[in-house]
């Protein structure tokens, strides 16, 4: 994206056809790695990790591709195959739904409100709180490819600053949620897991406004317990598991990312 503010940041910046056009994208990226003979291809899109794990499969690049098999990516970046393989696995895991006699049963157990999200969204672009069954009906009505899960464990008081509908709605706004944990590995070329480390995350418009160091054997463990499984699936390079903490101390993962994501530098700063 030509217009995209952290270009002035890069040594180097290569225009390139969408990762949806496939041929043109590989192509380019084919043609670029040939010239520079890059080290390492360090993906930082969701959708760059699923495509650069299709071109790295598919041909021999120069360097090291940070990314494991091509089926192993799509089950991280889609979140009902990324719930189908922690059950698969037994490893913790928010309940979810994608058909709307589920996700209506799961707000029968748990209540309202309820989190729905596309089920291949990324930066929590078109997540809903939805509070009532007719909101969660429509919702699943617009025939796009949802996932529903219940809200766990929020914080106190985390509706108090929620828009009062019936005064409008203000014209800009987002739900600040201060409970979101981060457990980040790497899985080198061998398949041996390295914990990164763990941290507490304040969420803002989808991304980390605030990060703290978290020392919880409990965390840690379930972010190993995923990277090792991962890495037995056939993943490579990064996995970041994203839990909520629920009473009793214990996690359960919500989504996985299989990239260095944007709370990196944070990380470093913390001297993980």
């Amino acid at each position: 994206v030509g217009e995209a503010a952290g270009n002035f940041a890069c040594d180097a910046v290569v225009r390139v056809p969408p990762t949806l056009d496939r041929p043109g994208w590989a192509q380019a990226l084919r043609q670029w790695g040939d010239d520079t003979q890059p080290e390492l291809w360090i993906p930082t899109r969701d959708d760059d990790v699923c495509a650069l794990a299709r071109l790295a499969a598919d041909v021999r690049l120069p360097g090291q591709a940070v990314v494991g098999s091509p089926a192993v990516a799509d089950l991280i970046r889609d979140k009902w195959l990324s719930y189908q393989f922690a059950i698969e696995h037994g490893l913790p895991a928010a309940p979810s739904a994608t058909a709307l006699d589920s996700a209506l049963n799961l707000a029968e157990l748990h209540g309202y409100p309820m989190i729905v999200k596309p089920r291949c969204g990324y930066g929590t672009r078109g997540t809903r709180l939805v509070f009532d069954a007719g909101q969660l009906t429509r919702v699943f009505a617009t025939g796009d490819s949802w996932i529903a899960q219940p809200f766990l464990n929020p914080a106190p008081g985390w509706d108090a600053d929620l828009p009062d509908p019936s005064l409008g709605m203000p014209l800009w706004y987002s739900y600040r949620d201060p409970g979101q944990y981060s457990v980040v590995s790497v899985i080198g070329p061998a398949g041996q897991v390295a914990l990164i480390g763990s941290t507490l995350n304040t969420m803002v418009c989808g991304r980390p406004e605030r990060s703290v160091r978290i020392a919880d054997p409990l965390l840690d463990q379930v972010g190993r317990d995923y990277a090792q499984a991962l890495a037995d699936a056939g993943w490579r390079g990064s996995v970041n598991v994203q839990c909520r903490r629920l009473a009793g101390g214990r996690y359960a993962m919500f989504e996985l990312a299989g990239r260095m994501a944007g709370g990196l530098g944070a990380r470093e700063v913390l001297g993980m």
